[in-house]
């Protein structure tokens, strides 16, 4: 036999006991206050499903606090990747304009964008506002790769060849890790439109997360080639 039904067993047995001892020693009163006696235990009883039922909420309501917590955490996660990949990128700029500057000394708006971009971005304080930097830097550094069809000796350069290996290493790490980004935003985004998430969203202070996408006209992640 289950507990659940020993527990309902004895207080049937219980209540079949009680009823015949009020019944000899106090009469109609004993019966009444054997009234009284079940009454109370009902409410005890309908007292704790209360409580029981409270308590659940609780949880219920943590779950989807925690929930919406982790998410949050995943696209901070997610952008401190593309972070990495894009200090990476931004890394690899001064030593590459170098190696091109000996071929091209004359390109000076493109070097002077690319250095432009590299000290926005390093100055930015929002992720918008190192995105539109890093939106920037590849429209010039696009710019920058043209010139090797300019200057076919910059392809025989092995200082050059090494730099676009890395880079072309960076561009696939950095596209990469911009979906993942856009993938937990999606996630977190779509979590606090549904209305248990506009509810844990408020309660846990997380705002709607920001797509990282490029600035219209600069859609085309640089391309590294060698033909």
């Amino acid at each position: 036999m289950a507990d659940e039904d020993r527990k309902k067993s004895f207080l049937e047995i219980l209540a079949i006991v009680i009823t015949a001892i009020a019944a000899v020693l106090g009469g109609l009163n004993g019966v009444a206050a054997l009234i009284t006696a079940m009454n109370t235990k009902g409410e005890v009883q309908n007292g704790a499903a209360k409580k029981s039922e409270e308590t659940a909420m609780v949880l219920w309501g943590a779950d989807h606090y925690n929930k919406m917590v982790a998410m949050d955490e995943e696209v901070h996660s997610r952008w401190a990747q593309v972070e990495n990949q894009l200090k990476r990128r931004f890394d690899l700029i001064p030593n590459l304009v170098e190696t091109v500057k000996g071929y091209a000394k004359h390109e000076k708006e493109i070097f002077e964008n690319l250095a432009k971009a590299r000290t926005s971005y390093f100055q930015a304080s929002s992720m918008q506002e190192k995105a539109a930097a890093a939106g920037g830097l590849e429209n010039a550094l696009s710019r920058l790769l043209m010139l090797q069809e300019t200057y076919p000796d910059l392809k025989a350069n092995q200082s050059y060849l090494k730099l676009m290996d890395s880079l072309e290493g960076t561009e696939n790490r950095i596209a990469v890790e911009r979906m993942r980004y856009n993938n937990a935003v999606q996630a977190v985004n779509t979590y606090r439109r549904t209305v248990v998430g506009r509810f844990a969203a408020a309660l846990a202070g997380v705002e709607a997360a920001q797509y990282f996408n490029l600035p219209e006209g600069e859609q085309q992640t640089p391309k590294v080639k060698f033909d």
